[in-house]
């Protein structure tokens, strides 16, 4: 765990949902899984100290139960059809000694042990089902390696910060999208070449600052087909010669977007702001020319704009809405996103205090619920599933009314909706 996670200040559910979900939504259709997964806890071995922030900081966390069933549960979630921990038994001295062991000090199998065994053989029982799931994604979040070769270019002036911005931005728009429960898979522009763009209803560009004229192509035809493309600053600076976009009148960006992008401005002398929510942050300075101002900020410039194209719309955000979420403890700055993200489009499920994540296969859903505070009950709503289920624990097999589903502190439940 800390070994990966300092820029996001050691944090594990959603850090190790996005970590699992990008390397399995990389080989789509693939065998994936995480090699050394932590066993259990470290204080003192864990951290690389690149980051001036996280290196004053203890990398360490608690690995007990609720943290490995949260580990593997994500795992699952992800798309991971397997997964191996460091270590049985810990190192008895030197670097690591004592650290990440799914034993404990004195080498009895406690109860993080006997939690990945119990998932374990849980995984065993449905192993069938497990590989002929899917994810749903309502939203495909685009990467691309491109977009973080632009960003290391940008920092060859010694600021090295802006090498990880294509990251945060990811991170930050996948951290929106978990916390509302949102329905997402990563999306490169290998994809979008082979054709994989109708499979998700909404596209999203988060911190793209390259953005190809073949990309353009693809998304163009994307949004024609009836797909929502949505795109945030400080995307679209250049194209992949380095060049600063053209968006005049004619051209494919304006076209698509019905804007100029006039200006990429950054707004801190003069702080912009949105629904209340203050955003000093890059942003973009718009002018429509066939979309439509779906919101301004509080100065009267367009802070959202959506233009119509054959079925489809393409909606530009003028702040950088998803780097912006990368820190926790957004929430304002995240309902502000999912908000324009979505449009008439709506959640395929809804449950208010818990971390949730879907797989469906032939035979049954595969839910997964993690927590990410104390102990509680909370409701699961399918909103758009009208399959009769029977509800089961995937790993203890008590039946489970989704209605009122308990979850244990800081860990998690899997289920299984057997279709009727």
């Amino acid at each position: 765990l800390a070994w990966h996670f300092e820029e996001v200040d050691f944090e594990v559910p959603r850090a190790v949902y996005l970590q699992a979900a990008v390397a399995a939504d990389w080989f789509k259709g693939g065998w994936s899984a995480t090699w050394e997964s932590t066993g259990g806890p470290q204080q003192l071995s864990g951290g690389k100290g690149w980051d001036a922030a996280a290196a004053g900081l203890v990398p360490g966390v608690t690995v007990n139960g609720g943290t490995m069933t949260q580990l593997m549960l994500n795992y699952l979630a992800a798309g991971f059809r397997g997964f191996g921990f460091w270590c049985w038994n810990a190192r008895s001295a030197g670097w690591e000694a004592g650290e990440y062991a799914l034993l404990d000090r004195n080498e009895q199998a406690g109860e993080r042990a006997i939690a990945a065994g119990r998932i374990g053989q849980a995984c065993q029982r449905w192993r069938e089902e497990l590989w002929q799931a899917r994810k749903e994604p309502l939203v495909g979040l685009f990467h691309d390696f491109d977009n973080e070769i632009m960003w290391a270019a940008i920092a060859q002036q010694g600021r090295d910060q802006f090498r990880h911005f294509g990251v945060r931005a990811r991170v930050g728009a996948g951290r929106a999208l978990i916390n509302g429960n949102l329905p997402f898979e990563h999306l490169s522009s290998r994809d979008l070449r082979q054709g994989l763009g109708p499979r998700y209803p909404i596209i999203y560009l988060s911190g793209i600052v390259t953005l190809h004229r073949d990309w353009l192509a693809w998304l163009t035809d994307f949004v024609r087909r009836g797909g929502r493309l949505v795109m945030d600053a400080p995307s679209a600076w250049v194209d992949e010669y380095g060049r600063y976009l053209q968006s005049q009148v004619g051209s494919p960006f304006e076209q698509l977007f019905g804007c100029h992008l006039r200006d990429m401005q950054f707004a801190r002398n003069q702080p912009r702001q949105l629904a209340g929510v203050p955003l000093e942050t890059f942003a973009m300075d718009l002018q429509p020319t066939h979309a439509r101002v779906l919101a301004s900020f509080a100065d009267g410039l367009p802070a959202v704009t959506e233009a119509r194209l054959g079925s489809g719309t393409a909606v530009l955000l003028a702040w950088d809405a998803g780097m912006g979420c990368f820190k926790a403890g957004q929430p304002a700055r995240e309902t502000l996103l999912r908000r324009y993200l979505l449009g008439s489009h709506q959640a395929p499920f809804a449950c208010a205090d818990a971390l949730v994540y879907r797989r469906t296969a032939p035979l049954a859903d595969h839910w997964f619920l993690i927590n990410d505070g104390a102990a509680r009950t909370v409701a699961l709503d399918p909103v758009t599933s009208t399959r009769q289920a029977t509800w089961r624990d995937a790993v203890s097999d008590e039946p489970v009314t989704p209605h009122a589903i308990a979850l244990p502190a800081h860990s998690g439940r899997w289920l299984r909706a057997a279709h009727d």
